[in-house]
Formats: C-alpha cells, sequence, structure tokens
C-alpha cells in the first residue's frame, strides 16, 4: 500500500495551495490599502503567530522531506510515513498554520476575515485530489482513509 518516500528534495513538491496564497494576497493589499487591527495590543500575538508560522513552515519542510523525490503531482503510490501518518495533508495543514501564524504576526482582521473562504475552497481541493487518489490506488487508498484523518 505504501510506496517508501524516495530520496532526494524536489522543489516542485514544495506547495503553494492557490487558495492560501489568493488570500494572503488579497488579505494582505486590503490590509495595506485599508488597516484594520485585531489587537490593540499586538506583541503577545506576534510571538504566538511567529511560534504558529514557524511550526507551519517546519511542517512543509517535513511533508516535503518525506515524499522526497516523488513527484506529488503524480505519484506512483501512497505515502503513509512521516507527517502522513498522522494526517492524510499535512501540507494543507501547514499552509493554515502559516496563514493563521502570518494573521496574528501582521494583526490584520481582513486575513481572518477571508479564512474561511480559504479553507472552504482548499477543502474543496482537497476532495477533487482525493477522488482522483481513490481511482488511482483504490482499496489500498480506502483502507489510508480508515485509519488516518484527513486533516488532524
Amino acid at each position: 500500500m505504501s510506496a517508501a518516500p524516495k530520496a532526494g528534495w524536489r522543489w516542485s513538491n514544495v506547495p503553494v495551495p492557490e487558495p492560501y496564497v489568493v488570500g494572503l494576497v488579497l488579505g494582505v493589499t486590503l490590509h495595506a490599502v485599508r488597516p484594520w487591527h485585531a489587537f490593540d495590543h499586538p506583541r503577545l500575538f506576534r510571538l504566538v503567530g511567529g511560534a504558529v508560522l514557524g511550526a507551519g513552515l517546519l511542517l512543509v519542510r517535513w511533508a516535503v522531506r518525506t515524499v522526497g523525490s516523488t513527484d506529488v503531482e503524480n505519484p506512483d503510490g501512497i505515502v503513509t510515513d512521516g507527517p502522513y501518518a498522522y494526517s492524510r495533508n499535512p501540507m494543507y495543514v501547514a499552509w493554515l498554520g502559516i496563514y493563521t501564524g502570518l494573521s496574528l504576526v501582521l494583526n490584520a482582521v481582513w486575513l481572518f476575515l477571508l479564512l474561511p473562504v480559504v479553507m472552504g475552497w482548499t477543502h474543496l481541493v482537497v476532495r477533487q485530489e482525493e477522488r482522483s487518489l481513490e481511482r488511482d490506488f483504490g482499496d489500498g487508498y480506502r483502507t489510508y482513509t480508515r485509519t488516518v484523518r484527513r486533516y488532524l
């Protein structure tokens, strides 16, 4: 069922999910044009945001290193170890941390307001990817979905 990760690093596996990028660009642009701060005293939130952002970046690194040189756009198997033993979508979970961390660091209400849209859009992308994986890997993928949660 599991294709062992291949050694190496593949830059094309570094995720840049469109929903999060669009949300960040739009939210930061709105914040630059019309600043709207979430917190009056943001020091603590900046510290927490920095930690959440860092955790997201570390999770992305772990996930990319786990898949190694496997082409995630055209996988030849299901990766089930590393962070994929705990989440079927650790890269999307990591991006949630990156987005949330940046929202806290920037103290930007716009980013928080856009987050539900970003998460909904991401979920639609994930569901489409799941259908493709189920079609390609059948029972092996279905077994994996029964033992590992979609997100957390």
